[in-house]
C-alpha cells in the first residue's frame, strides 16, 4: 500500500513534487505538455478540484512537475483523499497515472 501524502487543514503547503518519467525510467519530455492533479474524496465520485502542476525547468530537472496548493484546495473535511494525476502531452497524447495518489488531511486546531 503505497504512503499517503499528509496535511493539514486549510494549509497552502508544502508542495506536492513528482518526478515523471518514461516507461524505460528516463525522464519524461514534457515540454509542451500539461499536466493536472484531479482530488477526490475517497471513495467518491465526486471531483472536489483540479490543480494544474507547474514544470520545473527542463534543463535543469527533466520530468520534474510540482502541486502548488491554492488557497482552500486543502479546506476540505478531515479523512481520506485520492488523486489522479493526468498528462497531456504536445502530441495530444494523453496519459493518466494508474495509481492513485493518496493524501490525508487532519483537521487544524490552532
Amino acid at each position: 500500500m503505497a504512503t499517503a501524502f499528509k496535511y493539514v487543514q486549510g494549509d497552502t503547503g508544502p508542495q506536492l513534487k513528482f518526478t515523471i518519467t518514461e516507461q524505460d525510467g528516463s525522464a519524461a519530455n514534457l515540454s509542451g505538455a500539461t499536466a493536472t492533479l484531479h482530488v477526490r474524496a475517497a471513495g467518491e465520485t465526486t471531483l472536489l478540484f483540479s490543480r494544474q502542476l507547474v514544470f520545473l525547468d527542463h534543463g535543469n530537472s527533466p520530468g520534474v512537475a510540482i502541486v502548488q496548493w491554492a488557497e482552500g484546495d486543502l479546506n476540505q473535511d478531515p479523512g481520506s483523499y485520492e488523486g489522479e494525476l493526468e498528462i497531456v502531452k504536445s502530441s495530444g497524447l494523453r496519459e493518466t497515472l494508474y495509481d492513485k495518489i493518496k493524501i490525508k488531511i487532519r483537521e487544524d486546531f490552532a
